[in-house]
């Protein structure tokens, strides 16, 4: 639609109905230049810094610390932007998605010695004598 066209439709409504019409058509357009991962990133990031979670920028990447509440070590985790790394933090780092596993373990006086898998950081916080076996097939989330 022509710019006219948009002057002679907003010629309908009242100034002040105008205006807001006009800021709201730029929002949508601003909106939708931020990814949908972006806009759950940052919210999610408001909620960290509520939690005590540190974030930083490294490059495209942002790198999450906290101190664990069954160890109370520190522990980071690197998310890439615009992926689903941010849920899996969410799920087993923060909300301790795995937590019934290491109760079995612990009821059962069962000492894993081998980790394997993406859960690897839950577990070594939990089990810190147990050797690591992690394969990451995608090269842009291994960090040491």
């Amino acid at each position: 639609m022509s710019i006219k066209n948009h002057l002679k439709s907003l010629s309908f409504f009242k100034m002040q109905e105008a205006s807001v019409i006009i800021v709201a058509m730029i929002g949508r357009k601003l909106e939708a230049l931020a990814s949908r991962y972006n806009l759950i990133a940052k919210t999610n990031f408001d909620f960290y810094q509520r939690q005590n979670v540190s974030i930083k920028r490294i490059k495209n990447d942002n790198l999450l610390s906290f101190i664990s509440k069954l160890s109370g070590k520190k522990i980071s985790f690197k998310i890439r932007r615009k992926t689903t790394d941010i849920v899996i933090f969410d799920e087993i780092l923060l909300n301790g998605e795995y937590l019934p596993a290491v109760q079995i373990c612990r009821e059962n006086k069962i000492h894993p010695a081998v980790i394997i898998g993406s859960s690897v950081i839950f577990f070594k916080d939990v089990f810190p004598h147990a050797e690591i076996i992690c394969i990451e097939p995608e090269k842009t989330i291994f960090f040491s």
